[in-house]
């Protein structure tokens, strides 16, 4: 956290327990951030492409590298359910110096290594689509751009562990799901240990001291005691 230079007050990072270790997870914005440090980097933004929306891309030959050469975005066109992709431009001092894009079905595979999207239970990238789409695909130039930089190799290493551990807020849903899936199956399944008090286990030896053996005796069943009785009666009569 120090390293990178985040803060949990601005939503750049969080803590999440895992087993018996607190991991520092990163979110999109520290991403953001981290990148911004990063000599000669300047912003980092990222749009979504709806249907309707005027797209194109170029490649250059020579610097062997893609971007935006048209983008025509209109009001009219915004529907999360509508969204064909989205790209992230990493600007320099003087002009763009990465771009990463992505459509919607590289996205949507990206979303599903989490266990919250891949079940549905994830409301963030159901009701808040197009921000999940630009997060996905900053992280995506954030880490190609950081990892070819010439940067300090604390600082990056620091940006990949993080990064390794978790791949940003989507595992806090994961995280969240699991905990409670967790709950549901292990609530009230808990062994408990109860001491019992010295004098109440000496009360019990102490009646289990007093317990008499007795000898087995035969005795008539119900069946056959009734059957005496039944005899008895019919041999003294109605007794009037």
């Amino acid at each position: 956290m120090c390293l990178q230079g985040l803060t949990p007050a601005k939503k750049q990072c969080y803590f999440v327990v895992y087993g018996k270790q607190l991991q520092l997870m990163r979110s999109y914005m520290g991403t953001v951030a981290v990148t911004k440090r990063l000599n000669g980097i300047k912003d980092v933004k990222a749009y979504c492409i709806y249907e309707g929306d005027e797209f194109e891309e170029t490649y250059n030959l020579d610097t062997a590298t893609l971007s935006i050469s048209k983008f025509n975005p209109k009001f009219e066109n915004i529907d999360i359910n509508k969204i064909k992709g989205a790209f992230a431009v990493i600007i320099g001092e003087n002009d763009p110096i990465h771009t990463e894009i992505m459509n919607i079905n590289q996205i949507k595979k990206a979303w599903g290594q989490g266990i919250a999207y891949k079940t549905g239970k994830s409301t963030a990238h159901n009701n808040f689509t197009d921000e999940m789409a630009k997060k996905t695909v900053i992280n995506r130039a954030c880490k190609m751009y950081a990892n070819t930089s010439d940067d300090s190799d604390l600082l990056i290493e620091a940006f990949n562990n993080t990064d390794k551990v978790h791949e940003d807020k989507d595992m806090v849903d994961n995280v969240e799901y699991e905990v409670k899936e967790e709950i549901k199956d292990n609530a009230n399944k808990k062994e408990i240990d109860v001491e019992v008090p010295e004098n109440q286990d000496q009360n019990s030896k102490d009646k289990s001291k007093s317990i008499i053996d007795v000898k087995p005796k035969d005795v008539q069943s119900d069946e056959d005691s009734n059957e005496d009785s039944l005899e008895q009666i019919e041999m003294e009569g109605p007794g009037f």
